[in-house]
């Protein structure tokens, strides 16, 4: 099973902390909805989480029969948008 490089793992967690304290920004300046942050602040964590640990992405694309976990994490991210976005 290949994992992450380092230097990409760290890229990863950087723009996941950065999404965090983006988001947490716009929260005290008022300028999103609570029911957007709260979606955008799952998301920065489960990036987060996922960079983190990206054997989580492996395991479920095996279980789910995807190829490769980018596919899975593309199709992942695209669904929640979608469900985010109706």
């Amino acid at each position: 099973m290949n994992y992450l490089v380092w230097q990409i793992r760290l890229l990863l967690v950087l723009a996941s902390i950065g999404a965090f304290t983006f988001v947490v920004r716009y929260i005290r300046k008022s300028r999103v909805k609570i029911e957007h942050t709260l979606f955008w602040l799952f998301m920065s964590v489960l990036m987060l989480v996922m960079s983190i640990f990206p054997q989580i992405p492996y395991w479920l694309s095996n279980i789910l029969g995807i190829e490769s976990p980018a596919n899975f994490v593309f199709l992942f991210l695209i669904a929640l948008l979608l469900i985010n976005q109706f």
